[in-house]
């Protein structure tokens, strides 16, 4: 399955839940043009390992192919590039989206969508110590989960693909049942229409 993550806005919080949680899974590559990310494998290198998870950083210039990866790995999780066809395709925006990226979102051609407004005032994924928990998570010592809003909402859009009830993708990643009774509706944003 090819998880492909984008957005002009810093979205390694959605990149390291999706690992804490793929990662019970199956064995996962994750590709990314974050090189902090290098920070959580074994050999602090390109294609060093935390656990089952390879961790790999690119350059956007460069051109790849993650279906090269599909034998070798259950999960391919791609950050910071397109790529087309994806499985899912997770579209993160700082605030409300702007024009480009509406139009990104509408011509997705993914199976599985979703448009997240990751540092908006309406959602609050975050406190004060979002730069410390992603730091925290980089160490590669302890994948301290990143928000429980944001598991909230990945549970429960990724339930359907993974096969697998919101509750326990919840609890995988928290590491504690929710509060909060699954199924919650998803909210399209306003400018899709059903």
């Amino acid at each position: 399955m090819i998880i492909n993550i984008i957005g002009k806005c810093d979205h390694r919080p959605v990149d390291y839940t999706l690992i804490k949680l793929l990662q019970v899974y199956g064995d996962v590559i994750y590709m990314t043009d974050n090189t902090k990310a290098l920070s959580m494998s074994d050999t602090k290198e390109r294609g060093g390992y935390f656990q089952n998870v390879c961790i790999s950083t690119f350059d956007k210039s460069q051109q790849f192919e993650p279906l090269k990866y599909e034998h070798s790995y259950e999960y391919i999780i791609i950050s910071g590039v397109i790529v087309q066809p994806s499985d899912i395709s997770i579209h993160c925006t700082q605030t409300t989206p702007d024009k480009q990226e509406k139009t990104m979102f509408k011509n997705d051609i993914s199976e599985y969508k979703y448009l997240i407004e990751l540092y908006s005032d309406k959602n609050k994924y975050f406190g004060p110590d979002l730069a410390a928990t992603l730091k925290e998570f980089e160490k590669g010592v302890n994948m301290v989960p990143i928000s429980a809003g944001l598991t909230n909402d990945l549970a429960t859009w990724l339930s359907e693909p993974l096969k697998v009830r919101p509750e326990y993708i919840y609890e995988t990643i928290m590491g504690k049942a929710p509060r909060k009774k699954f199924p919650i509706p998803i909210k399209l944003p306003k400018f899709i229409k059903r």
